[in-house]
């Protein structure tokens, strides 16, 4: 199938749009915004998990007569669903067609990388959660993960983070 013949296959406005300066460079801006989103949603909905895994753990010691336990899990309860809501509604690393500050694919790649590290450290800690429950270790494990999300408005910014480098707009 020759190029010509696959081109012909598109949508005509498709087609126009890629004739139009910058604009091919806009759509795959897109592409990664859209990408971002849903990542960002995915680590959303694995810590909403993680919290309701930590709620049963309240409701089962509750059951159990440990109440002792029960303000200790409230809060990683509420770190859980903080956490998760602060990555849902979280800046994306795009812009618009005509915003004035532009980003770079490549800074919009840092970003993607590292809201995929997040999404490996969010399957560990649900791991952690599901092979035993050590209440220290969850609440270490949340504290990092706040911390590593918290990264994520300097690469936004343009400054560095840990293990990365300063990266322009």
């Amino acid at each position: 199938m020759t190029t010509e013949t696959t081109s012909s296959r598109r949508p005509l406005v498709a087609r126009l749009a890629d004739r139009l300066p910058g604009f091919g460079g806009y759509r795959d801006r897109e592409r990664r915004r859209d990408a971002d989103r849903l990542l960002r949603e995915h680590v959303a909905v694995e810590l909403t998990a993680a919290r309701d895994a930590v709620r049963a753990e309240a409701a089962r010691r509750t059951d159990a007569g440990d109440l002792g336990a029960l303000r200790g899990l409230d809060r990683l309860e509420r770190s859980l669903d903080r956490l998760a809501q602060t990555v849902r509604f979280a800046e994306h690393g795009a812009t618009g067609l005509f915003a004035e500050n532009i980003v770079r694919a490549e800074r919009l790649d840092a970003i993607y990388r590292h809201d995929l590290a997040v999404a490996d450290d969010v399957a560990d800690l649900r791991r952690s959660i599901d092979a035993g429950f050590d209440a220290a270790e969850i609440e270490s494990r949340i504290a990092a993960l706040d911390s590593r999300w918290s990264a994520r408005r300097a690469l936004l910014d343009g400054a560095s983070v840990p293990g990365g480098s300063r990266e322009e707009i």
